[in-house]
């Protein structure tokens, strides 16, 4: 800071670009002058700056015009303040080596931000330093003015403003907003220090620096980006008439994606605040160029060299689409947003002839399980999901019939209620032949099993009744969950799977998966919506934690997933039911939780006895609607459990069981051991043997599955065991 005006004010201003200035915070301390005002002012022409003496109104005490033109005489500014208490003001323009100074009005700034902390933020991220080497004053309202000068200038720009409140409408009802930012450029002055209530932040005048044309911008371009309003005359829109159908620009500014248009259009998004978006024009590596005012989405361009886009105007959504994509040709722009599915450019007798040649010409449906739209176009064919290339066909034929509808407005049209809905399994079940109420078909269907051990026949038989029951109540009914899963355990080849697959109907041939299914795969989730069977033919790739996530599926009523052409999740409704198959015999790990599996091992299949499975249907369909029990009470789970343990997996710790202890020792030589104790022993008599967390767990399972006698004493858990 100089030498020659330091001593009229001792305040010792921050460092600019490490300051945060609040509102709360922009107070500075503010000394009493030691100079002159003539002194000063003569120190300012001196220095090449114009200088007028202002009143308390804040105008020129003389007439001005000749100092917007040459400097003011030494004579004149000694008279000018001669015994009068005038503040003082700076010509700025070409007068003044081309000065131009940033005005920021923080008394209309109603954010809890400064405005001048906000510009200094966003000057600060496109180049660090600028403003450290701009004189910085702050206004006796606590506002600001930066100092600089520059080769290019203008006259006075308002930069940003704000809509005008409600109380301050209803003071000055024409005035609709309040400037939060402006220069004073040729033509203007600016009230300076040392006048009253006027300090240094930064830097005195007496080196105003001179910024490129490049520096210049950036300074006023983020000035502009925090404009919080658009004037009419400024904004460029469709004026439209008074008709009240959904106009495609109607719509668009609605609903449309902004960021998807102007990235297209080689816009880049810079950062946004509470208020504005900030965004760079194509071809521009730094800065901003426009800002996205989020209420009422104007795009305000500021930049001159914006591609198609007209500089200081604002566009709405619609204009901004028709400028960017159609040339400034608003008629085009609207046919284009119609056929992309924004509004409507048909009467509603238009669109009547449409929906009557697509009835005529096809038959839709939406089918409620797999969420599809089906067609077929005559009666002869069978319905085939619509695809985008059927669709394409659709639009192509209207249009030969000069009815022409955008691609995604005809897509609407066929996912409203003008398609009637289809559930594939309510339909199957209710055109089934009516059950003679006498004819057994499904023990028909359960005799062409043969079981390894025959005097499982009658339990197989009940069973498999409940399993169809359940299934078809499962496939019709939200409320109905079919629990349990047919399993069948039998060599390879014996045809374990191709009789599990004859469940289906050949009618819903297409709602059965065959495989192994994955509980953390959103694809696997959906076939508990999509298919009326899952027929797991792999059950001996599943690992114990698979085994487990399987039962779980099994009791879920629905699921939550969303499908891979769907925005949005669901929660949809489980159809399905499970059946398997295995070779090996020993597959179940949880004596507790096996009794979702109706477990048979299968010797051989007579496929002749297999009835027509449409009755087999019919007749549990009956059954179920009649309330016939498809659940299993408690004694039945207790039966199903014991069945079952005959398919558990042996763990080591089992086997180590079986070969050293004996259950009820012939001599009465038995102990009473925690299983802690036990392994230990365990561990002395197979020194292989590794002893983990898992272990005492799987110890008591194994105990308690043999049937060794238990009791509690003094908190733990006591087994009575005998020792080989």
């Amino acid at each position: 800071m100089s030498n020659n005006l330091q001593a009229t004010n001792e305040f010792s201003a921050p460092n600019i670009s490490e300051s945060s200035i609040s509102k709360e915070q922009s107070q500075v301390k503010l000394l009493p002058s030691i100079k002159s005002m003539t002194e000063t002012a003569l120190t300012y022409v001196k220095n090449g700056l114009s200088v007028i003496p202002i009143k308390k109104d804040k105008q020129p005490s003389v007439k001005w015009k000749p100092f917007q033109e040459n400097l003011p005489q030494t004579g004149e500014i000694t008279s000018w303040w001669n015994g009068k208490n005038y503040s003082m003001a700076i010509v700025c323009g070409k007068v003044s080596n081309n000065l131009e100074v940033l005005d920021f009005d923080e008394k209309y700034n109603i954010e809890a931000t400064s405005i001048f902390t906000q510009w200094q933020s966003l000057v600060q991220k496109e180049q660090p330093g600028l403003i450290d080497k701009l004189p910085v004053q702050q206004t006796m309202n606590h506002g600001y003015h930066v100092f600089y000068s520059c080769s290019e200038i203008q006259g006075n720009q308002k930069l940003a403003l704000r809509e005008a409140t409600a109380d301050e409408l209803k003071a000055e009802s024409e005035e609709k907003s309040k400037t939060l930012i402006e220069t004073r450029g040729e033509g203007g002055y600016v009230l300076c220090y040392p006048s009253p209530g006027y300090a240094i932040c930064n830097r005195d005048l007496l080196s105003v620096p001179q910024i490129s044309p490049e520096e210049r911008e950036i300074l006023l371009s983020c000035a502009k980006a925090l404009t919080r309003f658009i004037g009419k005359k400024d904004l460029i829109l469709k004026k439209n008439g008074g008709s009240k159908r959904n106009r495609p620009g109607d719509m668009f500014n609605a609903k449309a994606d902004h960021k998807e248009l102007l990235t297209k259009h080689g816009w880049k998004y810079v950062d946004e605040d509470e208020k504005n978006e900030r965004w760079r024009r194509p071809g521009k590596k730094e800065g901003i160029s426009a800002t996205l005012l989020k209420d009422k989405k104007y795009f305000y361009v500021f930049s001159s060299n914006a591609p198609n886009l007209q500089p200081e105007k604002s566009y709405d959504l619609f204009s901004l689409y028709t400028h960017l994509e159609s040339g400034g040709d608003y008629s085009l722009a609207a046919k284009k947003l119609a056929e992309l599915g924004y509004g409507e450019l048909h009467s509603k007798q238009e669109y009547d002839k449409i929906e009557q040649y697509l009835n005529d010409m096809y038959e839709f449906r939406l089918n409620v399980i797999t969420d599809r739209l089906e067609l077929r176009a005559d009666d002869k064919e069978v319905y085939k999901p619509l695809t985008d290339y059927e669709l394409n066909s659709i639009a192509r034929d209207l249009h030969k019939q000069n009815m022409t509808i955008g691609i995604d407005a005809l897509n609407r049209l066929l996912h409203s209620d003008f398609i009637e809905k289809y559930d594939p399994f309510t339909s199957y079940f209710n055109a089934l032949p009516e059950w003679d109420q006498t004819t057994n078909y499904i023990s028909q269907l359960a005799s062409s099993v043969e079981l390894a051990e025959q005097a499982d026949t009658m339990t197989f038989a009940d069973c498999l009744k409940r399993w169809l029951i359940g299934m078809t109540g499962c496939a019709v009914d939200p409320d109905t969950i079919n629990h349990t899963a047919i399993i069948f355990v039998g060599r390879q080849g014996v045809g374990k799977s191709r009789w599990l697959n004859r469940l289906v109907p050949e009618s819903l041939t297409n709602y059965k998966f065959i495989g192994t299914i994955n509980p953390d795969n959103k694809d696997s989730l959906i076939y508990l919506a999509e298919c009326l069977l899952i027929n797991l033919d792999e059950l001996e790739t599943l690992r114990k934690s698979e085994i487990g996530a399987l039962k779980t599926l099994m009791t879920l009523p629905k699921v939550k997933v969303r499908r891979p052409y769907e925005r949005l999740t669901d929660d949809l409704v489980r159809r399905v039911s499970f059946v398997g198959s295995i070779n090996q015999t020993e597959f179940l790990n949880d004596t507790t939780g096996s009794r979702r599996f109706l477990t048979f091992e299968v010797k051989s299949f007579d496929f002749s006895k297999i009835p027509n499975i449409d009755f087999v249907m019919s007749q549990a369909y009956t059954l179920y609607k009649s309330g016939e029990r498809h659940w299993f009470d408690d004694a039945e789970i207790q039966s199903i459990n014991d069945h079952n343990k005959r398919y558990m997996t042996i763990s080591y710790e089992e086997e180590l069981l079986c070969q050293y202890t004996l259950l009820s020792p012939s001599n009465g030589s038995s102990e009473w051991m925690t299983a802690t104790a036990i392994a230990n022993r365990l561990k002395l008599r197979d020194m292989s043997f590794q002893i983990k967390d898992s272990t005492y767990k799987n110890l008591g399972s194994a105990l308690t599955k043999i049937g060794y006698r238990s009791k509690k004493s003094n908190g733990k858990k006591l087994y009575e065991i005998g020792w080989v």
